[in-house]
């Protein structure tokens, strides 16, 4: 009994121990749960706290995002506009040289009378309307061309040119050789026989002659001697001294300068007039057969060929095509919206780093945004 009593002790014992284990074992395992558990929810608030400050930086990201979509939409609209007014602005600066270009060659037509310069000028602005390609712009075209076609069609010759002869001319008119008169004078005719003067077809010997009759006969051949009368046809120019020459040869620059004048003001009578004037006083007065002579008369004689007309065509067709264009083609002005601000950047607030460093995680891939957004929205 004791035995038995013994064993049921020992068994009892070795229970209780067992138990005592297990409840120090179970004890032991809760309390290691316990710290995890304690440990997994300071990482959820961790993790809490990080994912609320994730969402305040998306939702900076994303606000940022937006007034940055705004402002990129903004600064295109305003580079669409400045585009616009440049393309504006360089049709403007092409329609204001055509315009000089027109209005000068009417004024080189009109008041200079320059038929050549007044070409260039119009095709130069007939190039700026090529280079533009605007068909709004044709009638003008159609109008340059007929002004050119104007001009090239004047029976006149060029301004410039006849101007620079006739300066020559008048340079040449001080070399200009003088006639120097040479007598020659005549051979003489013979002289019939006087009916006092006896001669040996009348009177067979001389000794026979009468007294008076030799006396008349030494007379008559005494004054033959004394005085000698020669007859010249030809006309017979006067000898200029030095102050007359002088005159002669200004009046020459004067009848010169008469046809320049003539030229500006496009007086055709009056130019050949002072030109056939200018070639008698040198046919006149100076010797025709000197080569310096004979080019100056060959100068005059190529511009009397020349002929002036009164008035030069004006190019009011091109004039009234450009006012038309203008009309409908006003200057643009550049206004104040185009003004382009400072970015707006500095404005975009900025996300601040978690202040706890076990929150912090490493940067999200471009796969894993998507479901970083759908967490976040969750």
């Amino acid at each position: 009994m004791s035995t038995l009593t013994l064993k049921n002790k020992f068994f009892t014992l070795i229970l209780s121990l067992l138990l005592l284990i297990l409840i120090a074992a179970v004890a032991f395992f809760w309390r290691q749960n316990q710290v995890h558990y304690e440990n997994l929810i300071s990482q959820q608030s961790s993790t809490e706290t990080a994912l609320t400050e994730i969402k305040q930086t998306v939702l900076q990201l994303k606000e940022a995002q937006a007034s940055q979509d705004d402002m990129l939409h903004k600064q295109e609209q305003r580079l669409f506009e400045v585009n616009q007014f440049l393309g504006q602005e360089a049709q403007s600066w092409q329609l204001m040289r055509i315009e000089y270009l027109i209005q000068t060659a009417n004024d080189q037509s009109v008041f200079m009378h320059k038929t050549k310069e007044s070409i260039a000028l119009l095709k130069a602005a007939a190039q700026t309307i090529k280079e533009a390609n605007l068909p709004a712009w044709t009638p003008l075209t159609i109008a340059v061309n007929k002004d050119i076609d104007t001009l090239n069609a004047l029976p006149v010759g060029d301004f410039n040119d006849i101007l620079s002869q006739l300066n020559a001319l008048d340079q040449a008119l001080n070399q200009l050789p003088l006639i120097i008169p040479k007598f020659e004078p005549p051979k003489e005719a013979p002289v019939p026989a006087s009916k006092t003067e006896l001669t040996a077809a009348t009177v067979s010997n001389p000794r026979e002659w009468a007294w008076w009759q030799i006396r008349l006969n030494s007379l008559w051949k005494d004054l033959k001697k004394m005085f000698v009368i020669h007859h010249n046809s030809n006309a017979i120019t006067p000898i200029l001294d030095a102050q007359q020459q002088a005159y002669l040869r200004e009046n020459l620059h004067l009848i010169l300068f008469q046809a320049k004048w003539s030229l500006f003001n496009q007086e055709d009578a009056l130019y050949h007039l002072s030109l056939n004037q200018l070639t008698q006083w040198i046919n006149m007065y100076f010797n025709t057969e000197n080569p310096v002579t004979q080019t100056v008369l060959a100068n005059l004689e190529n511009l009397q060929k020349l002929q002036l007309i009164n008035t030069f065509p004006s190019l009011e067709g091109s004039l009234s095509a450009l006012a038309e264009i203008k009309k409908n083609n006003p200057p643009v002005v550049l206004q104040d919206k185009f003004t382009v601000n400072k970015p707006e950047l500095e404005s975009i607030p900025h996300s601040k780093a978690p202040q706890n460093p076990s929150s912090i995680r490493p940067p999200i891939r471009p796969s894993e945004t998507t479901e970083t957004s759908e967490a976040t929205d969750s």
